[in-house]
């Protein structure tokens, strides 16, 4: 479980102020999963800014690892598409997309385009395929993580 923030009541976010002066940097899976508790990572507000910075350099840096890891991702999306897809599939899946950008627009809430059954899931591994696609905030997504409910 996570710790709520008592300002906000939502789970703690990149950048939120603790009493003494830390900030929240993120969420770590314990060592024992299952019980569904997470370890929550503060940094010094000298050590916060410099950290993002450090990330931010590495990445600019290294934009060819970036891409590489992209393109990986890429991959691993192609590979799972099948091949009798035609056209009309195609753009079913990029209409899925658009939604999830005209809902973020109008909400202001970030949404993401789900698979219902994960491409690299432990037990099943789905497609990507219009039918296997839902539509998620970003929080509901991130706590789905990469199962089949």
């Amino acid at each position: 479980m996570k710790r709520l923030n008592p300002d906000t009541g939502a789970p703690f976010k990149m950048g939120d102020w603790r009493d003494d002066g830390y900030r929240f940097w993120g969420y770590g899976k314990n060592i024992y999963w299952k019980t569904k508790y997470f370890v929550e990572f503060w940094r010094h507000p000298d050590k916060f800014d410099s950290e993002k910075k450090r990330i931010r350099d590495w990445q600019d840096d290294n934009r060819d690892s970036m891409n590489a890891s992209a393109a990986k991702v890429r991959a691993k999306r192609r590979q799972r598409k099948p091949k009798w897809i035609k056209d009309v599939f195609e753009e079913e899946i990029k209409v899925w997309y658009r939604r999830a950008k005209i809902l973020k627009d109008f909400t202001g809430q970030e949404w993401e385009v789900d698979h219902i059954v994960p491409m690299n899931g432990e037990k099943v591994s789905g497609l990507h395929v219009p039918w296997n696609l839902q539509l998620l905030t970003k929080k509901q997504n991130r706590d789905k993580r990469n199962k089949h409910e």
